[in-house]
């Protein structure tokens, strides 16, 4: 019987070109419709927005 699983991966800043390749490692074997929320911050100049947190939220099915 298949089971499902949510998963959950996510990286804040200060986010490093290291810390991308991770969380792409990590997601491998996610579907492709797996949703990816990023969270900004205002910084204190204006127009400026700098990203907080990216995270990827999916489902993975198991077998017994």
């Amino acid at each position: 019987m298949p089971r499902k699983m949510k998963v959950e991966y996510s990286i804040e800043e200060p986010i490093a070109l290291e810390d991308l390749r991770w969380l792409v490692d990590k997601c491998n074997d996610l579907p492709g419709n797996s949703i990816v929320t990023v969270r900004e911050h205002k910084s204190l100049a204006p127009n400026d927005w700098e990203t907080e947190k990216i995270t990827v939220h999916g489902n993975t099915t198991k077998p017994e």
